[in-house]
This record gives C-alpha cells, sequence and structure tokens, in this order.
C-alpha cells in the first residue's frame, strides 16, 4: 500500500467505462460471475464484486482497479494497479492471471451467518438514515487519505459510533463493543462499506448496499439475524441500536 496522491478529474468516460466492463468480463473464469461495479467519482479507481461458485458454496471477491494504491492497509482486496485507463491493452490477460485458481485463494472470502446478519442490520438501520462513524485520529483525519490507514494496527486509536448519516449533531451515540469494531472494519476493507470524511475528525462508513443486496439475495442472512446479533455482540450493542432507531422515528415524529 502506498501514498494516495490526491483527487484527480476522472478519465474514465462513459466509453472507457463500457470498455473496462468488457476487458474485466472477458478476464473471468468460468465460475465466477460479476455481480456489482462501483467506479469512484473523483479518480479512475472501480471496485467490482466478484462471486465465484465452488460446488453450492459462494465465495466474493472484491477487486479494485486504480492509478494508485489503496490507502488501507490489510484490505481484503485484490488489487491492480494500471498506469493510463485510458489504454486497456494487456489488462485482460494479466487479470486473468490474478483469477486462476490457485491465486484468488489468497484474495476471495466467505461470508458467515453472522456476517451476513450484520450485513442485514446495516441496510435495516440505512433505511432509517443511520450508519457507522468512526472518529480518526487528528493527524490522520487531516490528510484525508493522504496517509496510509492500517486496518489492524490503527484501529486501537479509534473510536466508533452510530449516528445519523446527515447530521451527527442530531445523533451520535459511541458503540463500545471491539468485536463489532473489528468486524465493521473488515468489511470496509471488503468495500462492502465505502466511507466520506466528514467533520469532528468522523469517517462515516455507509454499506454498499447495492453489493450486500446482491450478496444476501444469493445467501439470505439467517431468519434469527436478530437474535444472533443479541448473542454475539451482546444485548447492549442491539439495545444500542434500538435506542438510535427509536430516536430517529421521535424526531420525525
Amino acid at each position: 500500500m502506498g501514498h494516495y496522491p490526491g483527487r484527480q478529474p476522472s478519465p474514465l468516460t462513459p466509453a472507457r467505462r463500457q470498455a473496462l466492463l468488457a476487458s474485466v468480463l472477458a478476464a473471468l473464469p468460468a465460475d465466477m460471475q460479476l455481480k456489482g461495479v462501483n467506479f469512484a467519482r473523483g479518480s479512475a479507481s472501480s471496485y467490482w464484486l466478484l462471486q465465484q461458485s465452488v460446488g453450492n458454496k459462494p465465495y466474493w471477491l472484491t477487486l479494485r482497479l486504480a492509478t494508485h494504491p489503496l490507502w488501507l492497509a490489510h484490505a481484503q482486496q485484490l488489487e491492480l494497479t494500471w498506469p493510463d485507463f485510458r489504454d486497456f491493452q494487456g489488462l485482460t490477460g494479466r487479470l486473468h492471471w490474478y483469477l486462476r485458481p490457485q491465486n484468488v485463494v489468497q484474495w476471495r472470502y466467505e461470508l458467515s451467518p453472522l456476517d451476513r446478519a450484520l450485513l442485514q442490520f446495516l441496510l435495516y438501520l440505512a433505511k432509517q438514515q443511520l450508519v457507522f462513524f468512526v472518529r480518526l485520529p487528528a493527524v490522520l483525519a487531516a490528510q484525508h487519505k493522504g496517509a496510509v490507514f492500517d486496518l489492524t494496527q490503527n484501529l486501537k486509536s479509534t473510536q466508533l459510533l452510530l449516528g445519523d448519516r446527515n447530521n451527527v449533531n442530531r445523533l451520535l451515540l459511541p458503540v463500545k463493543s471491539a468485536p463489532v469494531q473489528q468486524k465493521l472494519m473488515t468489511l470496509y476493507g471488503m468495500n462492502l462499506l465505502f466511507s466520506q470524511f466528514t467533520a469532528h475528525q468522523l469517517l462515516r462508513l455507509m454499506p454498499t448496499s447495492q453489493w450486500l443486496q446482491a450478496i444476501l439475495q444469493v445467501a439470505p442472512a439467517p431468519s434469527n439475524w436478530p437474535a444472533l446479533l443479541r448473542q454475539t455482540y451482546g444485548p447492549q450493542f442491539w439495545q444500542l441500536g434500538v435506542r438510535a432507531l427509536a430516536k430517529q422515528k421521535q424526531r420525525r415524529g
């Protein structure tokens, strides 16, 4: 992982996006299919959700194509840097090599019933304009992706909160659960959550909704997902969500 050079105008015009899509699709092996794609607004970065079927078991892979390295260290992604996104010659062959069975196992991931229960909860909260936030150290927040953030080493220096997506002054509650914080950072590293910087050194973590919906369509969350979350992360975590939802409904009258 390296230094993020700052936002640049995206060279990915609609025509180039179609050409990039064709290059990626041509590289996919027979047991893999594209389930979602997101193009960054301020750069040439793109993120691709791939599903690999092994027997009856779905595996997932997050592919990142960009001109610069990701600012996150220890992210669960296959990252392929490409110097010039105006010319895709050779991209299909290179990507096809990375997606060979002996290579792809190091980047793909499974989502357990508990993982899918949390994804369902994230979507449920998002419908009520509730998302999680991470309060970053002042030095790191000031650089806005200009420094590498280690998802394992830097975690202890951050604070997790749950609040109103559009107005943290209206609602912002601390979340005191190291396992939840670690899991959310893992999902962030898979691009199942994406981020936006806000005021007060906060990084807003929002569910990549189309990806989560695609995943849950293939492998739904357990029917008892609320009970599973309470059992695993404790009643305090669940009650915090209930409290935040109640405050949102009360505010809306």
